[in-house]
Protein backbone atom coordinates (compact mmCIF):
# COMPACT_ATOMS: atom_id res chain seq x y z
CA UNK A 1 0.00 0.00 0.00
CA UNK A 2 1.22 3.51 -0.84
CA UNK A 3 2.42 5.52 2.21
CA UNK A 4 -0.31 7.71 3.68
CA UNK A 5 0.27 11.29 2.44
CA UNK A 6 -1.78 13.47 4.75
CA UNK A 7 -3.71 16.31 3.13
CA UNK A 8 -6.10 17.38 5.88
CA UNK A 9 -7.19 16.92 9.48
CA UNK A 10 -10.81 16.90 10.58
CA UNK A 11 -12.25 17.42 14.09
CA UNK A 12 -8.99 16.84 15.96
CA UNK A 13 -9.32 16.94 19.74
CA UNK A 14 -7.04 16.12 22.64
CA UNK A 15 -8.00 16.19 26.31
CA UNK A 16 -5.89 16.35 29.45
CA UNK A 17 -8.28 14.99 32.03
CA UNK A 18 -11.48 16.92 31.37
CA UNK A 19 -9.66 19.90 29.86
CA UNK A 20 -9.72 20.28 26.08
CA UNK A 21 -6.15 21.27 25.17
CA UNK A 22 -6.31 20.93 21.38
CA UNK A 23 -9.39 21.60 19.26
CA UNK A 24 -8.84 21.82 15.49
CA UNK A 25 -11.98 21.43 13.35
CA UNK A 26 -10.04 21.54 10.07
CA UNK A 27 -6.46 21.90 8.88
CA UNK A 28 -5.19 21.60 5.30
CA UNK A 29 -1.60 20.54 4.61
CA UNK A 30 -0.59 21.27 1.04
CA UNK A 31 1.66 18.57 -0.40
CA UNK A 32 5.17 19.79 -1.15
CA UNK A 33 4.67 23.08 0.70
CA UNK A 34 5.67 24.61 4.02
CA UNK A 35 2.88 25.41 6.46
CA UNK A 36 4.09 27.89 9.07
CA UNK A 37 2.34 27.56 12.41
CA UNK A 38 2.99 30.49 14.74
CA UNK A 39 1.99 30.95 18.32
CA UNK A 40 3.36 31.59 21.81
CA UNK A 41 4.80 28.93 24.07
CA UNK A 42 2.00 26.74 25.43
CA UNK A 43 -0.33 27.44 22.51
CA UNK A 44 -0.47 23.82 21.32
CA UNK A 45 2.14 23.85 18.55
CA UNK A 46 4.28 21.03 19.91
CA UNK A 47 1.26 18.94 20.86
CA UNK A 48 -0.09 19.15 17.30
CA UNK A 49 3.28 18.24 15.80
CA UNK A 50 3.66 15.26 18.11
CA UNK A 51 0.20 13.98 17.16
CA UNK A 52 1.15 14.23 13.50
CA UNK A 53 4.41 12.41 14.23
CA UNK A 54 2.52 9.57 15.90
CA UNK A 55 4.10 10.30 19.27
CA UNK A 56 0.78 11.27 20.91
CA UNK A 57 -2.59 9.71 20.18
CA UNK A 58 -5.44 12.19 19.84
CA UNK A 59 -8.78 11.45 21.49
CA UNK A 60 -10.83 12.35 18.42
CA UNK A 61 -10.17 13.15 14.80
CA UNK A 62 -9.74 11.87 11.27
CA UNK A 63 -6.70 12.24 9.03
CA UNK A 64 -7.35 12.34 5.29
CA UNK A 65 -5.28 11.88 2.17
CA UNK A 66 -6.42 12.15 -1.42
CA UNK A 67 -7.43 8.48 -1.47
CA UNK A 68 -8.28 7.36 2.06
CA UNK A 69 -8.65 8.33 5.69
CA UNK A 70 -7.50 6.94 9.02
CA UNK A 71 -8.71 7.37 12.57
CA UNK A 72 -6.80 8.98 15.41
CA UNK A 73 -6.40 5.53 16.98
CA UNK A 74 -4.70 4.16 13.87
CA UNK A 75 -2.56 7.26 13.26
CA UNK A 76 0.46 6.51 15.51
CA UNK A 77 1.23 3.23 13.77
CA UNK A 78 0.49 4.70 10.33
CA UNK A 79 2.68 7.78 10.83
CA UNK A 80 5.65 6.07 12.48
CA UNK A 81 8.77 6.41 10.36
CA UNK A 82 6.98 8.45 7.69
CA UNK A 83 6.25 11.63 9.63
CA UNK A 84 9.48 12.81 11.25
CA UNK A 85 9.51 15.18 14.24
CA UNK A 86 12.43 17.51 14.91
CA UNK A 87 12.59 19.21 18.31
CA UNK A 88 14.10 22.64 18.81
CA UNK A 89 17.01 20.91 20.57
CA UNK A 90 18.44 18.63 17.89
CA UNK A 91 19.10 15.14 19.27
CA UNK A 92 22.39 13.61 18.20
CA UNK A 93 23.17 9.91 18.52
CA UNK A 94 26.59 8.89 19.80
CA UNK A 95 29.20 8.72 17.07
CA UNK A 96 30.17 10.78 14.06
CA UNK A 97 28.04 12.79 11.68
CA UNK A 98 28.20 9.86 9.24
CA UNK A 99 27.04 7.51 12.01
CA UNK A 100 24.05 9.78 12.60
CA UNK A 101 23.18 10.03 8.94
CA UNK A 102 23.35 6.27 8.49
CA UNK A 103 21.36 5.40 11.62
CA UNK A 104 17.89 5.34 10.09
CA UNK A 105 19.10 3.62 6.94
CA UNK A 106 20.74 0.87 8.99
CA UNK A 107 17.53 0.46 10.98
CA UNK A 108 15.72 -0.06 7.70
CA UNK A 109 18.36 -2.60 6.66
CA UNK A 110 19.63 -0.87 3.55
CA UNK A 111 22.66 -2.47 1.92
CA UNK A 112 26.00 -0.85 2.74
CA UNK A 113 26.64 0.35 -0.81
CA UNK A 114 23.26 2.08 -0.91
CA UNK A 115 23.90 3.67 2.50
CA UNK A 116 27.30 4.94 1.36
CA UNK A 117 25.78 6.40 -1.82
CA UNK A 118 22.95 8.13 0.02
CA UNK A 119 25.33 9.58 2.62
CA UNK A 120 27.66 10.92 -0.07
CA UNK A 121 24.75 12.72 -1.72
CA UNK A 122 23.27 14.09 1.51
CA UNK A 123 26.63 15.38 2.76
CA UNK A 124 27.00 17.31 -0.46
CA UNK A 125 23.41 18.58 -0.32
CA UNK A 126 23.82 19.90 3.22
CA UNK A 127 27.45 21.06 2.74
CA UNK A 128 28.53 18.85 5.63
CA UNK A 129 31.49 17.04 4.06
CA UNK A 130 33.94 18.87 6.30
CA UNK A 131 32.08 17.59 9.39
CA UNK A 132 31.58 13.98 8.25
CA UNK A 133 34.02 12.45 10.76
CA UNK A 134 33.34 14.83 13.64
CA UNK A 135 31.62 13.60 16.79
CA UNK A 136 28.07 14.83 16.32
CA UNK A 137 27.55 15.80 19.96
CA UNK A 138 30.51 18.23 19.80
CA UNK A 139 28.99 20.31 16.99
CA UNK A 140 27.48 23.74 17.42
CA UNK A 141 23.70 24.16 17.75
CA UNK A 142 23.40 25.25 14.13
CA UNK A 143 25.55 22.40 12.86
CA UNK A 144 23.55 19.83 14.83
CA UNK A 145 20.30 21.11 13.33
CA UNK A 146 21.80 20.87 9.86
CA UNK A 147 22.82 17.28 10.57
CA UNK A 148 19.32 16.57 11.92
CA UNK A 149 17.73 18.00 8.77
CA UNK A 150 20.04 15.90 6.59
CA UNK A 151 19.31 12.82 8.72
CA UNK A 152 15.60 13.39 8.18
CA UNK A 153 15.91 14.15 4.47
CA UNK A 154 17.86 10.96 3.79
CA UNK A 155 14.82 8.94 4.94
CA UNK A 156 12.45 10.59 2.42
CA UNK A 157 9.71 11.51 4.93
CA UNK A 158 6.14 12.06 3.79
CA UNK A 159 5.89 14.88 6.33
CA UNK A 160 8.63 16.76 8.18
CA UNK A 161 7.60 18.40 11.45
CA UNK A 162 9.90 21.22 12.56
CA UNK A 163 9.44 22.45 16.13
CA UNK A 164 11.13 25.82 16.72
CA UNK A 165 14.05 24.58 14.63
CA UNK A 166 15.84 27.94 14.40
CA UNK A 167 15.51 28.82 18.09
CA UNK A 168 18.77 29.49 19.97
CA UNK A 169 20.84 29.78 16.76
CA UNK A 170 23.11 32.64 15.79
CA UNK A 171 22.27 34.59 12.64
CA UNK A 172 24.57 32.71 10.26
CA UNK A 173 23.25 29.33 11.43
CA UNK A 174 19.66 30.51 11.00
CA UNK A 175 20.34 31.70 7.46
CA UNK A 176 21.90 28.36 6.53
CA UNK A 177 19.03 26.43 8.14
CA UNK A 178 16.41 28.49 6.31
CA UNK A 179 18.21 27.70 3.05
CA UNK A 180 18.12 23.96 3.77
CA UNK A 181 14.40 24.20 4.53
CA UNK A 182 13.85 26.04 1.24
CA UNK A 183 15.85 23.33 -0.54
CA UNK A 184 13.61 20.69 1.04
CA UNK A 185 10.57 22.59 -0.14
CA UNK A 186 12.01 22.76 -3.66
CA UNK A 187 12.49 18.99 -3.47
CA UNK A 188 8.80 18.57 -2.71
CA UNK A 189 9.01 17.71 0.99
CA UNK A 190 5.81 18.58 2.86
CA UNK A 191 6.62 20.45 6.08
CA UNK A 192 4.88 21.92 9.10
CA UNK A 193 7.11 24.51 10.76
CA UNK A 194 6.11 25.63 14.26
CA UNK A 195 7.59 28.88 15.51
CA UNK A 196 7.06 31.86 17.77
CA UNK A 197 9.62 33.99 15.91
CA UNK A 198 8.62 36.74 13.48
CA UNK A 199 11.80 36.17 11.49
CA UNK A 200 10.85 32.63 10.52
CA UNK A 201 7.51 33.81 9.19
CA UNK A 202 9.25 36.35 6.95
CA UNK A 203 12.10 34.10 5.78
CA UNK A 204 9.96 31.15 4.66
CA UNK A 205 7.30 31.14 1.97
CA UNK A 206 4.23 29.10 2.70
CA UNK A 207 0.77 29.02 4.20
CA UNK A 208 0.79 30.96 7.48
CA UNK A 209 -1.44 29.92 10.36
CA UNK A 210 -1.75 31.07 13.95
CA UNK A 211 -2.56 29.02 17.03
CA UNK A 212 -3.52 29.99 20.57
CA UNK A 213 -5.00 28.00 23.44
CA UNK A 214 -5.08 24.90 21.25
CA UNK A 215 -7.17 26.50 18.49
CA UNK A 216 -6.23 27.75 15.05
CA UNK A 217 -6.77 31.48 14.56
Amino acid sequence: MKPFEISSIQDLKLYRGKRLVLDIPHLELKTGAVTILSGPNGSGKTTLLKILAGLIEADEGVFKSNSREISCAAAPKEFSGLHLYMHQVAYMFSGTVVDNLSFGLRQRRYAKDIIDSKIEKILKWASLNHLADREAKTLSTGEQHQVALARARILDPCLLLLDETTAHMDKSARIRTYQLIKDLQNDGVTMLFATHEEESQHELNGVKLGIADGKLL
